[in-house]
């Protein structure tokens, strides 16, 4: 068994030290990326840690833009290529922090070998969702762009053009969470799927929130729809109306030790770093847990 947890950074490196050393098992391994506005040289002291990789080819990442797709897409392609059969790619973030210890994080996919954890829903499961969000795919948007007066542009499109539509006779799928912890075929599929169908692509580049759409579109219409579980095993929360989920906190932290998810986000240690040291606290008494427990089998 083995998992490759792919993680997106663009600040806070002490905080990202800080993840990669709370997950250490021996069956991980992690593959940062920098996003191109960051300076490297303050995360290359991570490449110390065991089993840390750096991803080549750097993203600049918009928020909402295509970009935040193509930061996961190179990455999985670059695991893809070290030719190492992962059992899992597993998507994070700098601001993710587990709530589960790592044996019990491997123990948990070992027995779920196959299968690929996505949340998202097409609009006759999920109308409210999409009720808000079907403008993504119809309507035309610049995010992915950085110029003066792109805002201008975007309203004349939508003003000249009708709306728009997936570029394949898909079902549409989404949800308010691009992370998702998928198996090794799943993200193969993903890869060869969109070297085949560059027009997706394009399509993206002119999306807002890509990132929580075409990955699972993709992998919703395909054959590997029925190894899918509709849930990310994440802790996420977002205020209602906010398009950022909410900084967690140690007001939350009985939520997060009864949520039964594996990881949450967004944690930021500056704005309170004592939430980070109750889940340490809660984690090492789950690995001693399991420790006592395999002593006395």
């Amino acid at each position: 068994m083995r998992i490759a947890h792919f993680i997106l950074v663009h600040k806070d490196p002490v905080a990202v030290e800080r993840l990669i050393k709370t997950l250490q098992h021996e069956n991980f391994d992690f593959y940062i990326h920098v996003d191109k506005k960051a300076n490297i040289k303050d995360y290359l002291f991570l490449g110390k840690l065991p089993n840390v990789s750096f991803i080549k080819k750097r993203i600049d990442v918009i928020w909402a833009g295509y970009t935040l797709t193509k930061a996961m897409l190179v990455p999985m392609e670059e695991i893809i290529a070290t030719g190492i059969q992962y059992d899992f790619i597993n998507h994070l973030s700098g601001q993710d922090y587990p709530l589960k210890s790592p044996q019990y994080i491997n123990d948990f996919f070992e027995g779920q070998k196959g299968k690929s954890f996505i949340y998202s829903f097409n609009p006759d499961e999920d109308p409210v969702f999409w009720k808000d969000h079907m403008f993504r795919i119809t309507r035309w948007h610049m995010t992915n762009y950085r110029f003066r007066g792109r805002f201008r542009v975007e309203n004349l499109l939508n003003k000249i053009f009708p709306h728009r539509k997936f570029p394949l006779p898909y079902t549409v799928y989404g949800g308010a969470s691009g992370y998702w912890t998928i198996s090794y075929e799943c993200a193969k599929y993903v890869i060869d799927f969109m070297a085949a169908h560059p027009e997706v692509e394009r399509f993206g580049k002119f999306m807002w929130g890509s990132d929580e759409v075409i990955i699972p579109t993709i992998v919703m219409n395909s054959p590997l729809k029925d190894t899918v579980v509709r849930d990310h095993c994440r802790y996420i929360y977002f205020p209602k109306g906010e398009a950022n989920p909410k900084i967690l906190t140690t007001d939350d932290f009985d939520t997060l030790k009864n949520s039964g998810k594996l990881f949450a986000r967004k944690f930021d240690r500056k704005k309170d770093g004592r939430i980070l040291d109750m889940l340490d606290e809660l984690i090492n008494q789950e690995s001693k847990q399991n420790l006592l427990e395999k002593q006395t089998i």
